[in-house]
């Protein structure tokens, strides 16, 4: 038997960093999709295979685990607490690691879809997937909100908080004249999460006052693009990112390679923001179907080192 999943990378439109400590943000799923497959195997092992390695360790916590990169720990972690036994696993995706884009959660989810659905016979329920996929994410990430783990399972687009959870928001169809496009450019280099967010704390701890006022702006961004969104009103949301872009500019999360992708793609777009935690990953500049490959151009211009447009993907977690 082999069992099969996908799901959605993703974007932050709004509130990143401030979200991991309680605030709120307006996050998408887009159309660049990661998938699993995951199938018996004989002799009690795991092997995953993917774009970051190949690994092997027992299905035992344990066992092996020394001989598995830390970026590959978090699926072993999802095949074993998946039930499925020996297995291989193998996970494809279209997105460079450390970009900002919800890689590791996309293809948390995408595994643990897959996995489950090998172990039960059946298809798992998108909230089993969810649970295991934000388990298996926080054996890397401790602090991870889980805002990204959501959006690739759950797809569309959505607020999210701590408190509250998952809270979806409409988005106008690709039939509208207001549909949005989302441009997204990388940079030259990834960001390491763990050090942006080291940086975001630096920030915080040295500033309480200054930094409780910016997660309090961020989150009425968050709230204010998001009925933005529902609207049709990109130039509301697109004004919405470039006012976060300053927030995370003087957070620390941005720098100059980032500030200049943002600035070349928010003068051709509605606006333009880094996604993720920053220190390196994507820009991302909201765009029409008119605006769309003028701003692919101008980021290119300006040094991206890739350049795609992408859709909001409605779906979530696929079983093909």
């Amino acid at each position: 038997m082999r069992a099969r999943a996908t799901a959605p990378a993703k974007v932050i439109l709004l509130g990143e960093h401030f979200v991991a400590d309680g605030g709120t943000a307006l996050a998408c799923a887009i159309d660049a999709r990661v998938s699993a497959e995951a199938r018996p195997r004989a002799g009690g092992t795991v092997r995953i295979e993917s774009r970051m390695g190949a690994a092997e360790a027992g299905t035992a916590p344990g066992d092996g685990d020394g001989a598995v990169p830390p970026a590959l720990r978090p699926l072993l972690f999802a095949a074993r607490e998946s039930g499925a036994g020996g297995l291989e696993l193998t996970v494809e995706s279209p997105l460079t690691p450390g970009m900002g884009l919800g890689s590791s959660s996309a293809c948390c989810v995408a595994a643990a879809g897959a996995l489950l659905r090998l172990a039960r016979g059946s298809e798992p329920p998108i909230k089993d997937a969810l649970d295991l996929a934000s388990r298996a994410e926080r054996t890397a990430f401790p602090g991870a909100s889980g805002v990204d783990a959501a959006a690739c399972a759950h797809g569309g687009a959505m607020l999210y908080s701590a408190a509250t959870g998952r809270r979806p928001v409409g988005a106008p169809g690709d039939g509208d004249p207001c549909s949005p496009r989302l441009v997204v450019a990388e940079s030259s280099r990834a960001h390491s999460t763990a050090e942006a967010v080291a940086r975001a704390g630096r920030f915080r701890d040295a500033n309480p006052s200054e930094y409780s006022e910016m997660r309090s702006s961020a989150g009425k961004l968050a709230s204010a693009g998001a009925h933005a969104l529902a609207s049709g009103d990109l130039a509301w949301l697109g004004w919405c990112m470039s006012e976060n872009q300053a927030l995370l500019a003087r957070l620390g999360a941005s720098n100059a390679e980032l500030d200049a992708l943002a600035e070349a793609g928010g003068g051709l777009s509605h606006g333009a923001k880094i996604t993720g935690a920053g220190g390196g990953g994507c820009a991302v500049a909201l765009a029409d179907r008119g605006r769309a490959p003028r701003t692919a151009r101008a980021f290119l211009k300006a040094g991206a080192r890739r350049c795609f447009t992408a859709r909001i993907d409605r779906e979530g977690l696929e079983f093909p």
